[in-house]
């Protein structure tokens, strides 16, 4: 199963009032989410693949605060000290598998969900619940064999 693990990370600032950014903000062509969080602090992401570690954290921690304030001024004063790792795990065509592995009878997947989870987490669990007790079919775009073809496509490459 050709699913591998890209690297996320989340920074996160201090509780702040009164809250500044009331929905989820996604800049595609800048790559950056923001949101003011219940417990008041302000999480920035860069939806990348972010850093491999090696790289200077303070310097992508000062890219990232500029251009959340470029992009949301209300942010101007907000600092990010705390950064949290962690990673999504992906498929090469960006969507997710699920299914039975013809290989071995009886283990079924459902995996690569490549950072929406708990966005997806209903459909597959209705998906695996119906594969499982009536047999029905899934959708043949998701089945685990798919790789063992030519060609798996070009899925969506935009994550939160």
């Amino acid at each position: 199963m050709p699913v591998t693990t890209e690297p996320r990370y989340l920074f996160y600032s201090r509780p702040l009032r009164p809250t500044l950014v009331r929905p989820l903000l996604v800049f595609q062509d800048e790559h950056v989410a923001v949101k003011h969080l219940a417990d008041g602090s302000v999480l920035a992401s860069d939806l990348r693949n972010g850093v491999d570690g090696q790289e200077d954290e303070a310097g992508w921690r000062r890219t990232l605060t500029a251009t959340a304030r470029r992009l949301v001024p209300l942010l101007e004063h907000v600092r990010y000290p705390v950064m949290v790792r962690g990673v999504y795990d992906v498929t090469p065509d960006a969507q997710l598998v699920v299914g039975p592995i013809r290989q071995r009878p009886g283990l079924w997947t459902a995996c690569g969900m490549n950072g929406r989870g708990l966005m997806l987490a209903p459909s597959v669990g209705r998906l695996v619940r119906d594969g499982l007790t009536t047999g029905a079919d899934l959708p043949a775009d998701l089945a685990p064999g798919r790789f063992t073809g030519a060609g798996t496509g070009a899925g969506e490459r935009q994550v939160i």
